[in-house]
């Protein structure tokens, strides 16, 4: 089982590095800041309005992180790393809650992620900026 978790973690990495392109970005983006004023005018919940491809692929990916999933967290969040690496500064505003879930990872402490975590730490640091994380 571990040897398909590895080939699919990085399968997931390289399918990121291929095909998360400045233009989906920037197509996120967008759409997001569109929503956003949006916001006040509709009574849309979240689960209804539609999402990019990239918010789609986002959420999919946040939610490897939940609590069930931990025992493949080291995997996960190296996934998580290519990704923030691939969306560049607008990581911050496309993955809001990540941070979030990262501060209630390092929280636990029966899970044996901790260098993944570090190392997706530096590179939110990195790539979203120190104000983001302070």
């Amino acid at each position: 089982q571990e040897g398909i978790v590895v080939g699919a973690g990085e399968c997931l990495k390289a399918l990121i590095r291929r095909c998360v392109d400045a233009r989906l970005v920037q197509q996120a983006v967008h759409q997001l800041a569109l929503q956003q004023q949006d916001d006040d005018d509709d009574d849309d919940d979240d689960a209804t309005r539609k999402r990019s491809t990239l918010e789609s692929i986002l959420v999919a990916v946040q939610s490897s992180l939940g609590y069930r999933y931990r025992q493949n967290w080291t995997h996960a969040l190296g996934v998580i790393g290519t990704l923030i690496e691939r969306l560049g500064p607008p990581a911050a505003m496309l993955m809001p809650k990540l941070l979030s879930t990262l501060g209630e990872m390092a929280t636990l402490r029966e899970h044996t992620s901790w260098s993944a975590l570090n190392t997706v730490l530096g590179t939110v640091i990195r790539v979203m900026g120190p104000q983001h994380v302070l």
